[in-house]
């Protein structure tokens, strides 16, 4: 900061003043005139308050100047002599620290930290003591039964227990076939006196005549007489002692070997000539309209006495308009209708083809050809 020293000769006493470029502004040429011009009165302003002087806002004649309020009018009567630029002053010491400022505002919170690894596994605790036992709780509910185990296995025989009364006698069993002829055994000792008669096979007319003792055999089985005269047959009456039970029936003996093929018949009448008509193809033009949210039937007619074996269809023609054409089944119909064919039908006259056209334009219309594969079936 540049500094200029005035001097000032008021009253026959020189003051000095120091001005300082930002408190006094001197044009160049005015400052030129001014280094040995005789003023008649220089007005300057002091503040009260510290002192500082600074030019009136003009210069006057006799008179007051004009000053801020709050400041003293000075005036001098000076010869003004602007000397060359001091030199520059000594670096005041530095002013007292102030006190300190109020604490600022707590700043937002910092962002989170990331989570920090998982820490080493802490040590097992000790164990704790065993708790009193727990009342005793309800019964639960009866669980569902087991899968039954497997049959354990056949235990011993036991001892043969003591005999049981004799049961009813059973049913004439089937006679069973002749077994063969078994070796003359040898003549065995002659034995004391028996009771039994000699044994004869069954015969209803002669059974009346049976003595006690008397060996029947009858159905395969062998009994004895134990009353006299014996009634009813000797499977199934209380006057017959079973002996021998009639066996039980053989199993069933090995298939024989297959016999020779015979010799060939004679040859069949020719049969009648069959009816009929080779395959023909029939195609039919089908326009289809827009339909609302109905299925429209496309077919193709084999014609009276025709029947279709297959069929198939293709499009032809669109009026312009964006639309799509979905298809449905394909199928031998009854009627022109699309009425399907009965379960085990011989003739299907059409074939059917469902379709349903869907636009945005109500009057879209396509053409569609359907096919059928055609025979005529005469009876």
């Amino acid at each position: 900061m540049r500094a200029h020293r005035v001097h000032f000769a008021p009253m026959a006493a020189v003051l000095s003043v120091s001005f300082f470029a930002t408190g006094v502004t001197v044009a160049p040429a005015q400052a030129a005139a001014r280094k040995t011009a005789s003023v008649d009165n220089l007005v300057m302003c002091m503040d009260r308050s510290d002192g500082t002087l600074r030019l009136a806002s003009k210069r006057n004649g006799p008179g007051r100047g004009t000053c801020p309020k709050g400041e003293r009018v000075l005036t001098f009567q000076p010869e003004l002599t602007v000397g060359p630029p001091g030199a520059a002053g000594a670096t005041g010491a530095p002013g007292a620290t102030g006190a300190a400022g109020a604490p600022g505002a707590t700043g937002a919170p910092g962002a989170t930290g990331a989570a920090g690894g998982i820490g080493p596994t802490g040590a097992t605790g000790a164990t704790g003591s065993i708790g009193a036992t727990g009342a005793t709780g309800a019964p639960g509910a009866t669980g569902a039964a087991g899968v039954t185990g497997a049959t354990g296995s056949i235990g011993l025989t036991g001892d043969i227990g003591p005999t049981g009364p004799q049961g009813p006698t059973g049913a004439t069993g089937a006679t069973g076939p002749q077994g063969d002829l078994g070796p003359t055994g040898a003549t065995g000792a002659t034995g004391a006196p028996g009771t039994f008669a000699e044994l004869v096979t069954y015969d209803v007319v002669a059974a009346p005549t049976y003595v006690v003792g008397q060996l029947v055999t009858y159905g395969g089985g062998t009994y004895l007489v134990n009353t006299a005269p014996p009634t009813g047959a000797p499977i199934s009456s209380p006057d017959y002692t079973t002996i021998a039970a009639p066996g039980a029936t053989g199993s069933a003996g090995p298939t024989g070997v297959a016999g020779p093929t015979g010799a060939a018949g004679d040859p069949g009448p020719t049969g009648s000539a069959g009816g009929g008509s080779a395959p023909s193809y029939v195609v039919r033009s089908n326009a289809i309209a827009k339909g609302g949210s109905a299925w429209t039937i496309a077919y193709a007619d084999c014609g009276a006495g025709g029947t279709a074996l297959g069929g198939g269809f293709r499009t032809t023609a669109n009026d312009g308009s964006t639309s799509y054409l979905f298809f449905g089944d394909s199928y031998p119909a009854a009627s022109a209708a699309g009425a399907a064919v009965a379960d085990g039908a011989g003739a299907a006259r059409y074939w059917a083809v469902e379709t349903f056209l869907d636009s945005s334009s109500p009057t879209a219309s396509e053409s569609l050809d359907v096919f059928a594969t055609c025979v005529s079936v005469v009876p």
